[in-house]
Formats: C-alpha cells, sequence, structure tokens
C-alpha cells in the first residue's frame, strides 16, 4: 500500500479490532469443536453455545467504546 499512497496514514479504528478478535476466537472454538469426538459432551455444548454469549460481549464492548 505504502508504495502506492506513500503519505497515507495507517488507522486503526475498533470496529475492526473486534471483528479480528471475534474472528480468531470463533476460529478456536471450531478448531476445539473438531477435536471432540462426543458431539453431547458437556464441553462440546458449552463451546458450540458459547458463541452468542461471546458475541454479545463482544458487542458490548464495540459500544461501549463508542459511547467514550
Amino acid at each position: 500500500m505504502h508504495k502506492i499512497f506513500p503519505n497515507a496514514q495507517i488507522i486503526v479504528n475498533r470496529f475492526h479490532i473486534v471483528q479480528l478478535y471475534s474472528r480468531a476466537l470463533d476460529q478456536v472454538r471450531i478448531s476445539c469443536l473438531k477435536k471432540i469426538n462426543d458431539k453431547h459432551s458437556r464441553l462440546y455444548k458449552a463451546l458450540d453455545t458459547s458463541i452468542s454469549t461471546l458475541h454479545k460481549n463482544l458487542n458490548y464492548i464495540k459500544n461501549s467504546c463508542t459511547m467514550s
């Protein structure tokens, strides 16, 4: 990018940081789910349903950052 736009400033915003964090957590969670053989185990169910909780918490963090 610097070759095309040599004077451009690199800007990082909270939305994209939260988005990257969320995607990374999803990847780890899904890879763990794939390693669990017993689909009816407590661990599998906890990891499987935890995604909605994670997204709710990330949305809260995202909204809190924009309000301040």
